[in-house]
């Protein structure tokens, strides 16, 4: 009898990038529902503010529905954020081997890009506001998102050198 602990196996793609959606997603969600209900608003408010960056102001009109369309657009998002470290660690085995370093990098970059970019382009708002809420805003990026996200896919499939 072998008494050596056995290596896990790794998750398979598909299982790594879908997991790793529903775990990224549903931290930030998270969060964002418990900064919402500090400023008094509700989980319902904040899905349809998601959804306002394709509604607009016509998020607000437009009850479960428009809230269901925020929801899946987070974990689109979600999803993109986990799959593009994926692929791009495919690349550069780095970022599975320096999780600690790499994840709170990527997810510093994922807050950049959505402030400076995404936010725009959805005419509803976005850049820089140094303060508690870019300080929040970066805590929960860095360790919810980009280090989560790096944290699943090193459990993927091993990066080819």
């Amino acid at each position: 009898m072998n008494s050596a602990p056995s290596a896990a196996r790794p998750f398979s793609r598909a299982r790594t990038i879908v997991l790793g959606t529903l775990a990224v997603g549903t931290v930030d969600i998270l969060w964002a529902f418990g900064n919402a209900a500090l400023s008094g608003k509700g989980p319902i408010w904040l899905l349809q503010t998601i959804a306002g960056g394709v509604l607009h102001r016509a998020a607000y009109e437009g009850g479960m529905a428009t809230a269901f369309l925020g929801m899946f657009l987070h974990y689109f998002i979600a999803g993109s954020v986990v799959t593009f470290y994926y692929l791009v660690s495919r690349k550069l085995p780095i970022l599975v081997e320096r999780i600690w370093i790499c994840g709170p990098i990527y997810g510093i970059g994922v807050y950049l890009f959505m402030q400076l970019v995404v936010l725009p382009l959805a005419r509803w708002g976005g850049g820089l506001n140094p303060g508690i809420g870019m300080a929040k805003a970066l805590f929960i990026h860095m360790f919810g998102v980009g280090l989560l996200a790096a944290f699943v896919v090193r459990k993927g499939p091993a990066p080819t050198r």
